[in-house]
């Protein structure tokens, strides 16, 4: 990626857009806030579009699921620290 779509992404969280030579596609990421619905934390969900089907779950620390998918994109989820 360039600096400048790097800048954009920590400054803004505009989507980024990459080439992957080995998949020769074209994979997004994005990312947006969510919040626990049984403990309150709040996360940074990131989304990664790929080209193959994934099923799976993500699970806050407190056990409840944040999502779950079966689509062509992975999440990661990253706790946002209160300051």
């Amino acid at each position: 990626m360039g600096s400048e779509n790097d800048s954009l992404y920590k400054e803004f969280g505009i989507n980024i857009m990459w080439w992957t030579p080995k998949l020769n596609n074209i994979v997004y990421a994005s990312s947006y806030l969510s919040t626990c619905n049984a403990c309150g934390k709040r996360w940074k969900i990131n989304c990664t579009k790929v080209t193959v089907r994934d099923k799976d779950k993500l699970y806050c620390k407190c056990g409840a699921v944040l999502i779950s998918w079966n689509c062509a994109k992975v999440y990661s989820a990253e706790e946002v620290k209160e300051n």
